[in-house]
């Protein structure tokens, strides 16, 4: 027997049109994560991507753009922008450099609190226990991210490292 989908949750009543409180949260409030870049002059930039990606103001992009591109030349930079669509790629896109999924960041947040218990003085095994328990994360996955075997993790670490030390060399 098939099993009966749930009813779809009406959470209108909830939504009513005003404030959320999150309107001026930027990416570099939110994003513990970024905490590694530590060069002051990327942050405009990530929040302005930010932008372009979620909400396609590419406002702010082209205001990060006008302070390192030529007065003379910036006309044509915004002409080219006005007449070029940024498509993304069909398919499931990938979460960008500077973001995290939900399950990534509950991890991040899951592994952080292992290391503050640790430091407090708590065996690992009993932080990694108690944790896992309060953010319903496998143990074992806690474990490996703990431990800096969990390959998502590490890939996107490494990602973000190598870009912001290329940098680095450049300036």
């Amino acid at each position: 027997m098939k099993p009966r989908a749930a009813a779809p949750v009406d959470n209108s009543i909830f939504d009513d049109g005003g404030p959320t409180g999150f309107e001026n949260v930027t990416i570099m409030d939110r994003a513990f994560w970024l905490d590694e870049v530590d060069d002051q002059r990327v942050k405009p930039w990530i929040e302005a991507i930010e932008a372009a990606d979620r909400r396609g103001d590419m406002a702010p992009f082209l205001a990060a753009l006008r302070g390192c591109v030529p007065a003379e030349a910036f006309p044509f930079i915004k002409d080219f922008f006005a007449r070029h669509q940024l498509a993304k790629k069909r398919g499931r896109q990938a979460t960008p450099l500077y973001d995290r999924s939900r399950a990534e960041a509950r991890l991040l947040i899951a592994v952080r609190e292992v290391k503050e218990l640790k430091g407090t003085g708590t065996p690992v095994a009993q932080a990694i226990e108690e944790v896992a328990a309060r953010w319903f994360i496998e143990e074992d996955i806690l474990v490996n991210a703990y431990d800096g075997r969990r390959g998502a993790t590490r890939r996107q670490r490494a990602r973000l490292k190598g870009l912001t030390s290329a940098l680095k060399g450049q300036h």
